[in-house]
Formats: structure tokens, sequence, C-alpha cells
């Protein structure tokens, strides 16, 4: 199976920069489209929600134009490289990355981990 897409959710962290370099590398070896993809949790909402001087709706529109622009910073990097779209979208991160991966048939998806722990993590469900 040849790979043509390639999903990289990324949550810009220390991690998922490590992550894009490795994507954009196989993307490049592969001659392959990388597409990068921010899923925007929604706001939770505060027991005393009464303070807050700006709406949940508001903090998410801002949060979402954010991921854009960075999105739209490192797309702007790489796309000299190798191809590469930008996909920011409003939910559970984990059903984003799902249904997007679906929806554009992504051949590939290239994740990093939630940064729990890894194996001491592991061990501490497995075992406790």
């Amino acid at each position: 199976m040849k790979t043509k897409k390639i999903l990289c959710p990324l949550d810009f962290s220390d991690v998922s920069k490590k992550l894009l370099d490795y994507s954009v590398e196989f993307a490049q070896v592969n001659k392959a489209k990388l597409i990068l993809l921010h899923a925007v949790d929604h706001p939770h909402l505060y027991d005393n929600y009464e303070i807050l001087t700006i709406t949940p709706h508001e903090i998410g529109d801002k949060l979402e134009k954010e991921a854009q622009q960075k999105l739209r910073t490192i797309a702007q990097e790489i796309e000299h490289i190798i191809p590469v779209k930008t996909i920011v979208c409003m939910g559970k991160p984990f059903f984003e990355i799902i249904r997007v991966a679906k929806e554009i048939q992504s051949d590939l998806i290239i994740i990093g981990s939630h940064g729990r722990g890894g194996y001491r993590a592991y061990v501490d469900w497995k075992y406790n």
C-alpha cells in the first residue's frame, strides 16, 4: 500500500514539535501529502461561570483562531518541502482525529502520546 495522505494531529506541545519533524520527513520520503490537524476541545464550564468576562463560545472561537494561525505558520515553514494542508475543528480530540481521518481517507496517522508518563502510567493503570 502506498502512503499518499498522512494525518498528523498536533497539540503544539514540545512532543508534537518532534512529531512534526518526523512526519515531515516521513511524508517527504513517501512523497505524501501531510495534513496537520488541531482539535480545539470545547471549553469547560466553571462553577462560577458568572465571573467570566467572555462566554465559553467566545473562548472556543479565540482558541480556534489561535490554532489556525499556529498551523498556518507551521505550514508556511514546510510547504516548500512537501504538500501540506491544515485543519482546525472543535470537539473532543480523539473523536475529531478519527472523524477527520475517515473524512480525508488518510492512509496513516502519525500521533504522539498524551504525555501521561508512558510506561509508568501503563504500569500504574494495569497493576494498581
